[in-house]
């Protein structure tokens, strides 16, 4: 897909707020319309396009959904959560016995390989772990360095799981700030951190104004400059980010604990921090509170803030950028069954409207998701994938519910096929 920025970018000693971009690259699109929200951002030592992601999920971003994404406009995109040990894990005899090609040197378990599993196309990628201790959790940082599987890790101190966080990882882990601090430091290292200052021309990704009339606060610049003085972001080989969420608990003295957990990780050296802006307590229920993505993104600079939660539409995704100041949008259940959300971002934030997914992109991409998970899975398995993620497509139109009902039932490949040429007929 081109984009305005795809032909020129700014050097490396540009400044990186969303503004300077545009001028450096020579865009003079509509910026009242939201243009300047979307811009290329740092990550310790690398670039990355734009500041629209696709959010890591749990059984939900294979590489067929990150391929979808990025074909719409998504720059960066994570593998689904994987714990350390399993990363590391070797083939099990059973494993060997059915599949006797992974008794090659270096193989990891088939779960791993398949998490792993990526092309040039699905670049930049990270990975993120589900950590539970400092050790396994180094030796599984050195190995994606090592194989130059991934761009990134990410540390996962938010998923809100019953079963995740009764293990005492995800969310669990801000229950344990010392320990995840530990986490964080032997991640860091094993990535093989160099700390830099921000450059004197100001941080790498400063926050956005978020003033109404486009006036700097000069508190807040104040404040924003003796943080620069302070902090450091990462930029070793293989920059390590955290997901977090707001406290494990909507208490004040959670929320405190969670801050200062990403206060300390951003001193140790992580390159980037996504924040759902909800606690661990809450699930998904609620509204994000937007406005703590804005007090993170202050309080961290400047660490870049990617900001999460109730993105489920293009005019949300926008919205929240505004109004935060954040780095960029972490987009998770609103791509699901909505992969045009990325486009549909990028046409709103330049022209001021977008063009509505039609049935027939909505066939289209149904098929080609389906297509992606036969190639890495076999269609057999491909079908009980897209028991879920149909019924995601299939929303937001007549007789959506029972095309959700119909894609439940199929089990074999034709007869998924066929549900899709009828449910997604037209235009």
């Amino acid at each position: 897909m081109q984009d305005e920025f795809s032909a020129t970018k700014p050097g490396p000693g540009a400044p990186n707020n969303p503004l300077a971009w545009h001028e450096a690259a020579g865009y003079t699109g509509a910026m009242d319309k939201g243009a300047h929200l979307l811009c290329p951002v740092r990550i310790g030592r690398m670039t990355v396009a734009r500041n629209l992601f696709l959010a890591p999920m749990h059984e939900h971003t294979h590489l067929a959904l990150r391929l979808l994404c990025r074909r719409q406009g998504a720059a960066l995109a994570w593998t689904e959560m994987v714990t350390p040990e399993d990363l590391l894990a070797p083939p099990s005899a059973e494993e060997l016995r059915l599949h006797p090609e992974s008794a090659r040197p270096g193989a990891l378990w088939r779960k791993a390989e398949n998490i792993l599993r990526t092309t040039p196309e699905d670049r930049p990628l990270g990975v993120q772990l589900l950590p539970l201790e400092p050790g396994p959790t180094a030796d599984a940082v050195a190995m994606l360095a090592a194989r130059g599987t991934a761009d990134l890790v990410d540390l996962n101190f938010a998923c809100p799981s019953e079963r995740v966080v009764a293990s005492g990882r995800g969310g669990g882990m801000l229950r344990n700030p010392k320990t995840a601090a530990h986490i964080v430091a032997a991640a860091v290292a094993a990535g093989g951190k160099t700390q830099v200052e921000p450059s004197r021309g100001g941080s790498p990704n400063p926050p956005r104004e978020r003033l109404g009339d486009g006036r700097e606060d000069p508190a807040r610049a104040a404040g924003t400059e003796t943080r620069r003085a302070e902090l450091r972001c990462g930029t070793g080989r293989m920059p390590v980010t955290l997901k977090m969420r707001l406290g494990f608990s909507q208490t004040a003295a959670a929320r405190e604990q969670a801050l200062g957990l990403a206060r300390e990780a951003a001193g140790i050296g992580i390159a980037g921090l996504a924040l759902h802006a909800r606690a661990v307590d809450q699930g998904y229920g609620g509204r994000a509170d937007w406005a703590a993505i804005a007090e993170w993104t202050e309080a961290l600079a400047p660490l870049p803030v990617f900001g999460s939660g109730d993105l489920r539409f293009p005019e949300a995704v926008l919205a929240m950028l505004r109004e935060t100041g954040c780095a960029g949008a972490s987009i998770a259940r609103g791509a699901l069954g909505a992969p045009w959300i990325f486009r549909q971002t990028i046409d709103l934030a330049a022209r001021g409207s977008y063009e509505p997914a039609t049935l027939r992109e909505r066939r289209e991409t149904v098929l080609a998701h389906f297509a992606g998970l036969a190639e890495q899975y076999g269609e057999r398995a491909a079908v009980k994938f897209m028991h879920r993620f149909a019924t995601y497509y299939a929303k937001g139109f007549v007789g959506a519910a029972a095309a959700r009902a119909a894609f439940q039932s199929v089990r074999t490949p034709e007869a998924f096929r066929e549900a899709v040429e009828k449910w997604f007929a037209g235009d």
